[in-house]
């Protein structure tokens, strides 16, 4: 009875763990464009 329980939360960990790298991806993606593009900072 336990064994679909504790599958699902390994599921649950692989998913987790594969949002974070994906996430983790984007934000290096968006980091490394903006650091070839910089946008112009107004003062005034």
């Amino acid at each position: 009875m336990t064994f679909g329980y504790h599958r699902s939360g390994i599921l649950a960990a692989l998913i987790n763990g594969i949002t974070l790298i994906a996430i983790t991806l984007i934000i290096l993606w968006e980091a490394y464009s903006r650091f070839q593009h910089p946008e112009h900072v107004t003062t005034t």
